[in-house]
């Protein structure tokens, strides 16, 4: 990698480039950012810290930092920002950026650097092509990834890079800002405020017409959305659109909650941790057409690519989907590539001539809604030969945490047996307030990214629900809950193992011996990194703590909490969810 001239500071006046940055940052309304800090990125440090509209927060490592602003993104629909030393900090960051394009979220990755000048010389933590090359490091991981040479070229590069994160579809992006670029000086401009841009033009919907002509030949459809509308414009577009023609709302299980489930015409989430009525509804021959928005129909968001998704009978459409046809098992009849809220907007303003047909039966599906309605909501749970003592089954902590905590509790998922449950008995009442990496599942992203989702979101309760496992991943970032004083309640299931694996390895005695945890007291742990921590032993005591927890889970400031609950003897999965074995399906 090599670097063209340098600009010197002695032939420009005004900001550095880390002010540059500082000032950019505030001026997208991005209001948190997180880092590990370094040498590398000390007038970085400086500048963010002395900019009154941003809040630093310090993670305990490079890759909590990446799920920080993840949650952040997720939760705001702004691109989250983390930075890192170059080198070892970049190669931290790895796995949150593969895990935030997977789930296409906006997550901006800045990496430092040695100055240009230095490159192949052996100097202490180059990143450059002389050393790890963080560029190639990262840049199969994010959708745009370019290095800044001066101080001058950074805000057009982060224009860039802001750009093609709001883009559709969304993806990740990595710059590197060396140390001297951020000591250097460029022309004094002043900062001003960008809005996000729209979806560039060339996601235009040239198959509108195709799109309507399948609808308006259709009686009964079923909607099928997917994590892409997982923003307040898509959320609000996708009500108004089941609304006025009448149609039945699945999600999958990233997109939890865009119609609030206990809305007439919300079947609750299909395919992994799915409710019975979204699976019975999907997977029995009673619709004609099949309308996914922003899903792919991947395997887990299809029950393993069920064949009865695929009837004679009924078409399958899908809007904004990554699907290759050479490879997919479920090829959809008719795709689309188009901005999903864009395609949404255009079908309402065309309600009123041709998707007349549409309209025009709705009162035909009335009856067909009330028996997809009279399906029960979920499985009858498989009971256990025995329970534990002081246990907590999965399934019942789940419904009291619904019962007990207000509609606007956020909902923090990480991966794991838990998440099963989570999905499948977790009533959402609120677009975009169930967060899980549904994607590529890493453990421990829920405690780390419900940091960032507190700070977007300060005025609603944030519940992280996770597991033993993902806690020894992760666990030390209850630290920097409690260092920036975010009351967050965090949930552990303790098993005393890795659940979900270990259910399917319960035939191979030695392999599953791999997947048990040693014992830990999580409470003590907790209290060890200045969190407060309890252990409850059945639903009553639960119940008590939550009560007495709910104005502080309100509040933007305060101490968090962590909650141990031992579900070693729980009821068992789903029916659904249960292969003939009786191993979890689709974990």
């Amino acid at each position: 990698m090599s670097a063209p001239a340098q600009t010197t500071a002695s032939s420009t006046t005004g900001r550095t480039g880390a002010r540059v940055l500082a000032e950019w940052l505030a001026g997208k309304n991005i209001s948190a950012v997180f880092l590990v800090p370094g040498l590398q990125l000390a007038p970085c440090l400086t500048e963010l810290c002395q900019n009154q509209a941003l809040r630093v927060i310090t993670a305990t490592h490079e890759l909590t930092s990446g799920y920080m602003a993840d949650g952040y993104a997720r939760a705001t629909g702004k691109p989250g920002v983390c930075l890192s030393i170059g080198a070892a900090g970049t190669a931290g960051f790895l796995a949150a950026a593969v895990t935030a394009k997977a789930d296409q979220s906006p997550v901006l990755f800045i990496t430092s650097n040695v100055p240009a000048t230095n490159q192949h010389a052996g100097a202490f933590q180059d990143g450059w092509a002389g050393g790890t090359d963080d560029q190639a490091l990262l840049r199969r991981a994010v959708g745009f990834s370019a290095c800044v040479f001066s101080a001058q070229d950074l805000e057009p590069q982060l224009d860039a890079a802001f750009t093609r994160m709001l883009d559709s579809p969304q993806q990740p992006a990595h710059l590197i800002v060396p140390l001297d670029v951020q000591k250097d000086l460029c022309a004094q401009t002043p900062a001003t405020q960008h809005e996000p841009p729209r979806p560039s033009p060339t996601h235009h919907v040239a198959g509108l017409a195709e799109l309507m002509s399948q609808l308006a030949s259709a009686r009964r459809v079923l909607v099928l959305a997917g994590s892409r509308l997982n923003t307040e414009r898509g959320a609000r577009l996708l009500r108004r659109f089941a609304e006025t023609f009448q149609l039945p709302v699945a999600t999958n299980l990233a997109g939890k909650g865009l119609l609030p489930e206990d809305h007439p015409l919300s079947l609750g989430n299909f395919g992994f941790a799915g409710s019975r009525r979204a699976n019975e509804s999907l997977l029995e021959a009673t619709s004609d057409l099949l309308l996914a928005l922003g899903s792919d129909l991947n395997e887990r968001d299809t029950l393993g690519w069920d064949p009865r998704l695929r009837q004679r009978h009924r078409r399958t459409c899908c809007v904004d989907a990554v699907i290759l046809p050479e490879q997919h098992p479920l090829l959809p009849d008719w795709q689309m590539a188009a901005d999903v809220p864009t395609v949404l907007e255009a079908l309402l303003a065309a309600e009123a001539d041709a998707l007349q047909p549409l309209v025009a039966t709705q009162a035909e599906r009335s009856d067909w809604i009330d028996s997809l309605r009279s399906i029960p909501q979920r499985y009858q749970a498989l009971k256990e030969a025995s329970a534990a003592p002081r246990t907590i089954a999965p399934d019942r902590l789940v419904g009291a945490l619904r019962e007990q905590l207000p509609p606007e509790t956020i909902l923090v998922v990480d991966a794991g047996l838990h998440r099963l449950f989570a999905g499948h008995y977790w009533l959402s009442l609120q677009a975009n307030a169930f967060f899980s990496a549904c994607g590529l599942a890493p453990l421990g992203w829920a405690i780390a990214a419900a940091i960032g989702i507190k700070l977007a979101r300060p005025g609603q309760p944030v519940v992280v629900l996770t597991g033993d496992g993902c806690m020894q991943a992760h666990g030390n970032e209850l630290a920097t809950m409690a260092r920036f004083q975010l009351p967050i309640l965090v949930i552990v299931c303790n098993n005393s193992g890795y659940g979900s694996i270990q259910r399917r390895l319960a035939a191979d005695e030695p392999a599953a011996a791999l997947t048990r945890l040693a014992g830990i007291d999580w409470t003590q742990y907790a209290e060890a990194l200045g969190c407060p921590g309890r252990r409850v032993e059945n639903l009553p005591a639960l119940l008590s703590v939550l009560a007495t927890q709910l104005a502080s889970l309100r509040q933007a400031e305060g101490a968090p909490l962590l909650l141990e609950v031992n579900t070693t003897g729980h009821s068992g999965l789903p029916a659904s969810h249960a292969a003939p074995g009786g191993e979890p399906s689709q974990l």
